[in-house]
């Protein structure tokens, strides 16, 4: 089931991966707008971001289960180096993120915690994702 889960998520993570590299430079030169058009420019950025992964994947990606959800949060953190939270944070602010994060909190999840893959469920995503990279070049 956890093979099916991070086959079905990971090309998700790779492509906010992508995304957020496209746009950090985008977001770097907002420094030097006054605070309220740099909230405004970035929730635009943050809107086109989740446009784009529905115009792609459609709304499959809205319709994650508890577990799949759980496993795209650690991928993120994995592909980008930042947690879930920080991203948001980045892109909205700190109290969007803390809505967020209650958020998952009632859902058993937690947007702060950092992908470790030597340990527990992460080494087994990691072991999998190995595979996963492995078929792909094998084809």
């Amino acid at each position: 089931r956890l093979e099916k889960n991070v086959r079905k998520v990971y090309p998700y993570a790779l492509k906010i991966s992508d995304m957020l590299i496209d746009y950090s430079t985008i977001m770097d030169s907002l420094e030097q707008y006054p605070r309220l058009i740099k909230y405004k420019k970035k929730r635009d950025i943050f809107s086109k971001i989740e446009d784009e992964l529905i115009s792609k994947y459609g709304y499959s990606i809205k319709k994650l289960r508890k577990s799949q959800g759980r496993i795209l949060i650690r991928l993120v953190d994995r592909e980008t180096s930042r947690t879930s939270f920080q991203v948001i944070k980045d892109f909205r602010n700190i109290f969007s993120a803390g809505f967020w994060q209650l958020t998952a909190k009632i859902f058993g999840h937690n947007l702060r915690s950092a992908y470790n893959p030597n340990k527990g469920e992460d080494r087994m995503i990691e072991y999998i994702i190995n595979r996963i990279e492995n078929e792909k070049r094998k084809s």
